[in-house]
């Protein structure tokens, strides 16, 4: 039975787009060997399906876009909350500052026990003590150097107050403890023998941080040189930003911390302090340059 060119018409597009059963096919191909009319209409169905774009063709800008924008609100909040982070520490650096404690009578007692043990008593506005000990000139037992701190945050936020110590838990020898202070006044003998009785004991801060500011500003002085020196070489230019951006972090965080001072008597409490702030800030940066070079392009594109 020979099937008319209506019906074949109306098979045609299942036909071009291979979604027809196999008998469909046969029967299809069978009548366009035929009719030179239906194999024309197919040949111009073909042409007009081949200029229709395919589903993904319209879906994947789409699917870009939302992911564009969707990385750039996740880097956004990142940023804000990494801000936020940023002064929170500060803040806390500086309330947690310590506030040394001049030497008094009460502020702390010693006792020697029975085994030999030194135990210190604080009173109760201490929070943190520092000490250190060295041995003696004639080699007879250590010199103990001590002196105590409270700070805004644990006298009016968190009210805590230090545990007392022992001196000498493995049983050395104290041949003496001094109290020291950080206003360059001499120490005071608390306990023992004085074992500088020519002239007064003067502990002296530590330098370490103005020497690690001193090399973090010569890191980005030469990172600055660089960057001009290869501002025509884009690639260069944009590494060189992000390697200044390190010790420049850094110089930041030693300013929010110590201010212009860097000496210290309690140097692994700023250092981390500083080098928390410096990450903080790092990040902050490497965020916000990445928002920064996306609107500029998405501007240029306008």
């Amino acid at each position: 039975m020979r099937v008319s060119c209506e019906v074949i018409r109306d098979l045609l597009p299942l036909y071009a787009e291979d979604i027809a059963s196999k008998d469909t096919r046969m029967l299809v191909e069978g009548h366009l060997e035929s009719c030179p009319d239906c194999a024309k209409e197919l040949e111009d169905m073909k042409k007009q399906l081949g200029n229709v774009l395919p589903v993904d063709a319209y879906t994947k800008p789409i699917k870009k876009l939302r992911n564009t924008l969707f990385k750039k609100k996740l880097q956004t909040i990142i940023l804000t909350v990494m801000l936020t982070l940023t002064i929170a520490a500060v803040i806390i650096a500086n309330l947690t500052a310590p506030d040394y404690i001049p030497y008094s009578r009460d502020v702390m007692d010693i006792t020697e026990k029975s085994d030999g043990t030194i135990l210190v008593e604080f009173r109760e506005d201490v929070t943190g003590y520092d000490l250190k000990h060295f041995e003696t000139e004639d080699k007879s037992g250590y010199e103990y150097y001590i002196t105590t701190w409270n700070s805004y945050w644990s006298r009016n936020i968190i009210k805590n107050t230090v545990q007392n110590m022992v001196l000498n838990p493995d049983g050395e020898k104290v041949s003496a403890v001094y109290y020291y202070h950080t206003d360059g006044s001499d120490s005071v003998l608390i306990y023992g023998k004085d074992q500088h009785p020519d002239g007064g004991t003067l502990l002296l801060p530590r330098l370490v941080l103005g020497y690690y500011l001193l090399i973090a500003l010569i890191m980005f002085a030469l990172s600055v040189l660089l960057f001009f020196k290869f501002y025509q070489n884009k690639k260069v230019r944009d590494w060189l930003v992000r390697i200044a951006a390190v010790p420049g972090s850094y110089v930041i965080g030693h300013f929010c911390v110590k201010g212009a001072c860097s000496s210290t008597y309690n140097a692994v409490r700023d250092i981390i302090a500083i080098v928390t702030i410096a990450v903080l800030l790092y990040i902050i940066f490497l965020l916000a340059l990445a928002l920064f070079n996306y609107y500029k392009r998405k501007a240029g594109k306008v």
